[in-house]
C-alpha cells in the first residue's frame, strides 16, 4: 500500500489538510493510526499539537484585500 511505502522510505512525515500543515513527525514515532488522524485533520490532543498554534506567528494576514477589479 501507499502508506506502507511512506513508512519504508520516509524519516519524517508532514501532512497537508485543508491548507494546513501538521508539525513534522519522526516516522519511527508515528503509527498508521497517527498518520490516518493527521490525514483526517486531527492534530489536537495528546499526540499532536495544532501547527497553527505551535508556529507562534500568523501564517496569513489580510492587508485590505479587495474583490476582483473590473
Amino acid at each position: 500500500e501507499d502508506i506502507d511505502e511512506i513508512f519504508a522510505l520516509a524519516d519524517r512525515v508532514v501532512v497537508a489538510f485543508e491548507g494546513r500543515l501538521s508539525s513534522p513527525q519522526p516516522i519511527e514515532q508515528t503509527s498508521t493510526t497517527d498518520l490516518g488522524l493527521l490525514m483526517a485533520g486531527v492534530w489536537q490532543g495528546d499526540r499532536h499539537e495544532d501547527p497553527l498554534q505551535a508556529s507562534g506567528s500568523d501564517l496569513l494576514e489580510d492587508r485590505q484585500m479587495q474583490g476582483p477589479v473590473t
